[in-house]
């Protein structure tokens, strides 16, 4: 069996910004993995501003689910500060 190939990244587009895109950094420790959920600029891929950081989930599948959940609830909580 292949062993698969970490850091994972993954970039998630904006439809309210189209000069922002969330990144997922999926890392993998002996038995668990981790997650780094940053804004990044679109063009370059700068970090803009770092969201939050997960540690010590079982499954990559379960790490993924939960960043793009807190990425929606962040910007669904920023777009009600903004109205």
């Amino acid at each position: 069996m292949k062993e698969e190939s970490y850091p994972k990244e993954y970039f998630i587009k904006l439809v309210d910004n189209p000069s922002l895109l969330g990144r997922i950094l999926i890392s993998k420790t002996q038995k668990n993995f981790m997650v780094e959920l940053d804004l990044v600029l679109a063009k370059g891929k700068k970090i803009y501003k770092h969201i939050d950081l997960f540690f010590s989930r079982s499954g990559e599948e379960e790490v993924l689910s939960e960043a793009i959940f807190t990425l929606k609830t962040y910007f669904e909580k920023n777009q009600q500060s903004e109205k």
